[in-house]
C-alpha cells in the first residue's frame, strides 16, 4: 500500500470514530436542564408590586423597584409636569413604607430616560425624621445626593 492510501484510510477512520463519539456520547448522557430557583421571596415580590402600583397611581408610570432586607431601590423617570425635589421626597416616603426593615433607601431619578440624581439615606435616619427626632435640615444633611 502506498503512504497516501494509508493516510486516507486513517483519516476516514478518525472521522468515523469522531462521529460515533459525538453521536453516542451525546445520546448516552443528555444534559438535564436545571430547575430555576427564584431568589426573590414572595414578600419582596409583593412589596415591589406595591411600590410600582403606588407610583403609577401618582402618575409615575415608568419605574423599577427592588425591595430587600439590605435596601429599597427605586428608579423612576420623572414625568414632565412634576417637581423634581418634591417627587424625590414622595418616592423616598414610598420606599420607606415598603421596606420598613430595610437598612437603606436608594432613589434614582431619571429625566427623559437619562439619570439625573440619586439619593441614598439610612432608613433609621428617615424614621428619626418622621418621629421628629431630627429636623428637616438635619435629615437633608444625612441624604447622600449625587447628580449626574
Amino acid at each position: 500500500m502506498k503512504i497516501g492510501t494509508i493516510i486516507i484510510i486513517l483519516f476516514v477512520l478518525a472521522l468515523i470514530a469522531a462521529g460515533a463519539f459525538i453521536y453516542f456520547g451525546a445520546a448516552a448522557s443528555p444534559a438535564e436542564p436545571e430547575a430555576y430557583t427564584e431568589e426573590v421571596t414572595l414578600e419582596e415580590k409583593s412589596a415591589n408590586g406595591g411600590v410600582i402600583a403606588t407610583l403609577a397611581s401618582a402618575g409615575i408610570e415608568s419605574a423599577l423597584a427592588d425591595v430587600s432586607a439590605e435596601q429599597v431601590y427605586i428608579a423612576y423617570d420623572l414625568p414632565q409636569d412634576m417637581d423634581a425635589d418634591i417627587t424625590q421626597r414622595y418616592v423616598m416616603g414610598i420606599a420607606a413604607s415598603a421596606g420598613a426593615n430595610s437598612k437603606n433607601l436608594v432613589i434614582l431619578q431619571y429625566r427623559d430616560e437619562k439619570p439625573k440624581v440619586s439619593w441614598t439615606v439610612a432608613s433609621e435616619d428617615f424614621d428619626s425624621f418622621i418621629r421628629d427626632e431630627i429636623t428637616g435640615d438635619e435629615f437633608d444633611s444625612r441624604i447622600k445626593k449625587q447628580e449626574f
